[in-house]
C-alpha cells in the first residue's frame, strides 16, 4: 500500500525505472545484495521524475471539448433556418 502512495499517478514505466533505480542502489551497496529493501524503493521512487501524464490528460480533455463543441456547432449549422413567421417576439 506505501508502494502505491508513493507511486501515485506514475506510469509502468516509471515504475520500472524506480525498480532498476533500486537494484542498482542495493547492487552498490553491496556486490553480494540479495534483495532490495523499501529505503531503496523509496530513495529511487523520490529521484526519479514521473512522466508528465497528468499534462496529457487535460490535454485530451481540452481537445475532447473541442472535437464536441465542435461537432454540436457543426450539427446545428446543418439544420434548417425557422421561418421567422413562427417565432413569437419576446419583448
Amino acid at each position: 500500500m506505501e508502494l502505491a502512495l508513493l507511486t501515485e499517478g506514475c506510469t509502468g514505466a516509471d515504475i520500472s525505472l524506480s525498480c532498476r533505480g533500486a537494484a542498482i542502489a542495493a547492487i552498490e551497496e553491496s556486490l553480494d545484495a540479495a534483495e532490495i529493501t523499501m529505503e531503496h524503493l523509496k530513495t529511487a521512487i523520490k529521484q526519479a521524475k514521473p512522466s508528465e501524464i497528468q499534462a496529457y490528460q487535460e490535454l485530451s480533455s481540452r481537445f475532447q471539448r473541442l472535437v464536441h463543441s465542435t461537432a454540436a456547432r457543426d450539427d446545428l449549422s446543418n439544420k434548417p433556418c425557422q421561418s421567422r413567421s413562427n417565432l413569437i417576439p419576446l419583448w
